[in-house]
């Protein structure tokens, strides 16, 4: 079977939403709260800003992965937020797809340049041999009690 990678559409909404849950299953996140799942599908719809694509097999999604437009400098760049594929999905090209989907769009849109992150062993293998190189920048996390520290201007270690 061919594999697609295309836009999402407000037609997707529901092979989305199966695959968002797989997404949140895999890192252990819980379930996505509706009204931020309403929200997140409208800006989708939009095309401003927020995008996701979607690798298909046929009828059946495989895979996803969200990018955000951030100023950078001069112009703009393309943040990859999320890159994933169910775990019947690997293996198949669908990363790589996505990818170079992404990339076509940057260059397309005159951004500067594509960035991510990732803590990911696998990921950093798979992200090498697309060519991208380790920049070592180092990704921060406040949630919970160290974000509500910070915002009420509390010392930041307990």
């Amino acid at each position: 079977m061919s594999l697609a990678v295309r836009p999402y559409r407000p037609s997707d909404r529901a092979a989305f939403l199966e695959l968002y849950g797989a997404c949140l299953r895999h890192y252990a996140c819980g379930s996505a709260d509706p009204a931020m799942l309403d929200d997140l599908l409208r800006e989708l719809a939009a095309d401003f800003g927020t995008h996701a694509d979607i690798a298909w097999t046929g009828d059946r999604p495989i895979g996803f992965a969200f990018t955000l437009r951030v100023p950078a400098g001069s112009g703009f760049a393309t943040y990859l937020k999320e890159l994933f594929v169910a775990p019947d999905g690997r293996g198949s090209g669908a990363g790589r797809a996505l990818m170079r989907t992404i990339a076509a769009r940057v260059l397309t849109m005159g951004h500067l340049r594509l960035q991510w992150e990732t803590g990911e062993p696998g990921a950093r293998e798979f992200y090498a041999a697309l060519g991208a190189p380790d920049d070592g920048k180092t990704h921060y996390t406040l949630s919970g009690p160290a974000l509500a520290r910070l915002a009420d201007g509390s010392p930041g270690r307990e």
